[in-house]
């Protein structure tokens, strides 16, 4: 066997790779990257990729819903077969009587054949941390949530205060935006 030299830039490059294609910030030793690579689904499972992220400040007392934001997601979410998910979080983790965070989907059943009619809202879990400590999730309608997107990639965010449940929505809450490609570029909901 022929000797080769690697360089530490070669060695970083494999890593930021496989943290690409993991969605991590994890450190490899050399003796680690085999079996990060082969960790690594390929062909016939679904992929995702994160399109946007930022942090959202809110302090919300209205029950009425009201658009908080409006954030340029472009024209990306426009892919075929993919499928948009929006994730909102408390950025200090879960905290008792507080608004925790969302889930919301979205598809563009129009993507395949490159019409850019507005994206489909298709779900959404809004959950809660109750005074006790323990969680619950609704789908009621509060606090910081993916609303709509529009077919130039405008996503908007959502706000309300449910009192109900009397949950305190203020603080920072890190919103997180990915595209979801669906296996065998097959989308259910085209």
């Amino acid at each position: 066997m022929s000797k080769v030299l690697v360089t530490d830039t070669y060695l970083t490059d494999i890593a930021d790779a496989i943290r690409a294609k993991t969605n991590t910030q994890q450190s490899y030793t050399l003796a680690q990257m085999p079996d990060a690579i082969s960790s690594i689904s390929s062909g016939g499972g679904s992929s995702y990729q994160l399109i946007h992220t930022q942090n959202l400040t809110a302090n919300i007392t209205s029950t009425t819903a009201n658009n908080f934001a409006t954030i340029s997601i472009g024209s990306v979410i426009h892919t075929a077969n993919a499928l948009v998910y929006v994730k909102i979080r408390d950025s200090q983790a879960p905290r008792a009587g507080y608004f925790i965070g969302t889930d919301a989907w979205f598809a563009n059943p129009f993507a395949a054949n490159g019409n850019t009619n507005t994206v489909t809202a298709c779900g959404k879990n809004t959950y809660r941390c109750n005074s006790d400590g323990t969680f619950g999730s609704t789908d009621s309608g509060y606090g910081l949530y993916g609303y709509s997107i529009n077919s130039s990639g405008a996503l908007v965010i959502r706000q309300r205060y449910h009192a109900t449940y009397t949950l305190t929505i203020n603080g920072t809450y890190v919103l997180e935006v990915y595209l979801l490609q669906w296996p065998d570029n097959i989308s259910p909901f085209s």
